[in-house]
């Protein structure tokens, strides 16, 4: 008999992990299944020319969000974690390998051309900087991640392979 549930309830959902390791992606099929609207926190923490919003502006904004009953949050941003974790009842820590998601950063950018995903305001840029930060990602961010998430009043769920998402993904409810 297996351990796992055969269905999981799920109302507000907060998806971490590092860039390529699949948070938009589950975000874009978990919403309409679960009929709950889907917000990008990098959608809130740059305005069209990639400029940091200010802090005080991100967390309105993520609050906002989170104070509704249902919803499917997906991206890290330390600074303003503790107001999606805070209503979160459930954190899915998305823990790729890093070549995976360095694969999936390069790949990603080199398949679209002009704008990039629709969620994030202007074109989505290919830097050294940022694919360094995915590279390290696991040691030196990861960390942080999966504590605030153990700390959070939330079921905390790990998925490190495309099977274990795919699974997730046929239970949820």
């Amino acid at each position: 008999m297996s351990s796992e549930p055969t269905s999981i309830s799920l109302r507000r959902v907060l998806i971490l992990g590092n860039g390529g390791s699949g948070k938009s992606r589950l975000a874009e099929r978990l919403g309409p299944a679960l009929g709950a609207p889907v917000h990008q926190v990098d959608a809130a923490a740059v305005d069209d020319a990639w400029r940091p919003i200010p802090v005080d502006r991100r967390r309105a904004t993520e609050a906002a969000w989170a104070d509704a009953d249902a919803w499917i949050i997906e991206g890290n941003g330390l600074v303003t974690l503790p107001v999606r974790t805070r209503r979160a009842d459930t954190i899915v820590v998305l823990d790729v390998a890093t070549a995976r998601c360095v694969a999936r950063v390069v790949v990603r950018r080199l398949r679209r051309r002009g704008p990039a995903r629709p969620h994030v305001p202007g074109a989505e840029r290919l830097r050294a900087r940022y694919l360094l930060h995915v590279a390290r990602f696991r040691r030196r961010v990861l960390p942080d991640l999966l504590a605030a998430a153990r700390a959070a009043d939330a079921d905390v769920i790990v998925l490190r392979t495309q099977d274990e998402v795919d699974r997730f993904l046929a239970r949820a409810r």
